[in-house]
Order: C-alpha cells, then structure tokens, then sequence
C-alpha cells in the first residue's frame, strides 16, 4: 500500500494497521506500507525488500481517495523506475480508493454516534506521546502531545474524538419528544483538478438521496469551494430547534488536518453559532469498510496505468 506520508508523528498508524489486518488474513506473501514523503520506509526500499526475498509478483494500492497529483503523477513515475531496475519484477499499479461504494458506507457509518467507536478499527488513532519520534517538521513538537514536554500528556489523554452516546441533548429531546434535526458536512482536503473530486462529490450525492440527513454538504480546506468555515456558517443557518453538524474528515490518516486544521475551523464556527451542536467524528480511514476495499483491490488487481 503506498502512501504520501506524514510530518505528524503517528500519522501512518492508519495505513499501517489496514495493512497489518490484510496480512493477518493469510492470503498474501506480505501486505506492506510505502511512502513517497516524510516516513519510512518509502515505496523503493520495500517494493527492493520484496524483490530481494524472491517475490515475482507485487500488487501496489495507492493509499488515496482523491485521484490527484501523487496518486496519478508522483507514483506511477516512481513505479516505472523500480521497473526500469527490477525488470524480473511483476508490479500492478491499481486505481485509488476513491469512486467505491465503500466509501460511501464509510461515511455513512461515522454519521451514526450510536456504537461507533466499538464499531472502529482498533489502533486507528495515535496515542501522541507513545508514538512520538520527535520529527522536526511536527505540528505538535513541543507540545503536550510530544514526548520531549517537560510534562507529556498519556496516551489516555489522547486528542481523538470521542462522540459520546447518548448524545449531550439526547436527554432533553427524548423528554420534549423532539428529535434533532441533522446536518453533515464531509470536510475533503480539496484538489487543484477539481474533478478529482468527484468522487467525493458522488458519496455526498448517496448520503443525500438516503434521506437520514435534512442538508448534506461537502466543502474543502484548500483548492476548491465552498471552504469549510462558509459551509459551516451555510449549514448552521436557517433552522427551527434542536441542530447538529455532524462533520467528517473525509481523510484515510489522521494527520494535520483532522488534529489540527479541522478542529479549529469547528472551534471558531461553534463561537459563531452558540445555538448549534458541532460534533467532530472519527475520519473515514478508521472504519473498516476501507480494509475490505483494500482487500477488494488486492483480488481483483487490475493494471490502471497501463
């Protein structure tokens, strides 16, 4: 599996444990993560290792949702020159993750708060001070998440999200009888090839047509629009009692972005919104939908870049 990886020290706990849970099957000689950036090892070091060990045949997955610049650039660039040294070397180079069905039931399953974390895939989240390494470039160096802090945070006092049940009004609605009214935002990344998108754009359309949700919105952090501080302020106006925005990281890692980046943005839309429940749940690679999409692609491995 091959994936860009991350300057936030733990970051990769995600792809590496989807892979530890492929190979824990038994139905593959290894399952293996690879990196472009950042963490080790890259995808060089292990597609050589694999070669070295006698392996004629490697299946390789990239790792993303969004078929961007390093799904469909970087990697299959990086792939020809392993080719170029291995020639004696099998290697299938698959589609992404993005535009499967799965997704959409990953989404779908991190929009229900009742028994969600019992549902997750364990290990999912870094416990920072465990998993710390001390990278230079980390966001939360020298913080209480990093374990150089004079006084570091447990990992029970992690910074995952934990959406509890019952939810906080629950209490007061089952008494007036009136139910909340839902809202989600899937909070992307974005891309500077907005079709890259669509397959996101596709999810959000499934969960609309689910009618569970009155509004179902998907907005972006960079590149693209909406941004996820107007889609925020678009969903928590115009409502009638009892609101909650459910938003979710539509991201495979918990990286930058889902620690930090995306908790601010609700931080400051909750400032704006006093009347308005914004409930952060856990990223979308947590959910054990995208281990068995991983373990579809790696059956069915077609060659995408022909």
């Amino acid at each position: 599996m091959f994936s860009h990886g991350s300057v936030l020290c733990g970051a990769e706990k995600a792809v590496r444990t989807h892979a530890a849970r492929l190979d824990a099957t038994g139905e593959f000689a290894h399952c293996e993560a690879g990196f472009l950036n950042y963490s080790e090892p890259r995808i060089e070091q292990v597609i050589t290792g694999l070669a070295a060990e006698g392996l004629r045949e490697v299946v390789v997955i990239p790792y993303f949702l969004v078929a961007g610049k390093f799904a469909l650039g970087d990697l299959p660039l990086r792939i020809a020159d392993i080719k170029h040294r291995l020639p004696h070397l099998k290697i299938i180079l698959t589609q992404g993750l993005g535009g499967s069905k799965k997704i959409t039931e990953a989404l779908l399953q991190m929009s229900k708060p009742q028994g969600l974390h019992s549902a997750l895939v364990p290990g999912m989240w870094p416990n920072f001070s465990d998993d710390c390494e001390l990278r230079d470039k980390c966001p939360l160096r020298g913080s209480r998440y990093c374990r150089e802090h004079t006084n570091p945070l447990s990992p029970l006092q992690d910074l995952s999200p934990k959406p509890v049940y019952p939810l906080p009004r629950d209490i007061e609605w089952r008494a007036t009888g009136q139910q909340p009214e839902r809202r989600i935002l899937i909070a992307a990344h974005g891309s500077p090839d907005a079709k890259a998108n669509d397959c996101l754009v596709k999810a959000a359309d499934a969960l609309r047509n689910r009618d569970e949700f009155t509004q179902v919105e998907l907005a972006f952090l960079d590149c693209n629009e909406p941004a996820i501080p107007q889609a925020l302020d678009q969903l928590a106006a115009s409502h009638h009692g009892s609101l909650e925005i459910m938003i979710i990281p539509a991201f495979l890692h918990p990286g930058r972005h889902v620690i930090i980046d995306i908790p601010e943005h609700i931080e400051a839309a909750r400032t704006r919104h006093l009347d308005v429940s914004f409930i952060l749940m856990p990223y979308i690679g947590a959910s054990p939908q995208i281990t068995s999409l991983l373990l579809d692609k790696a059956h069915h491995a077609e060659e995408f870049f022909a």
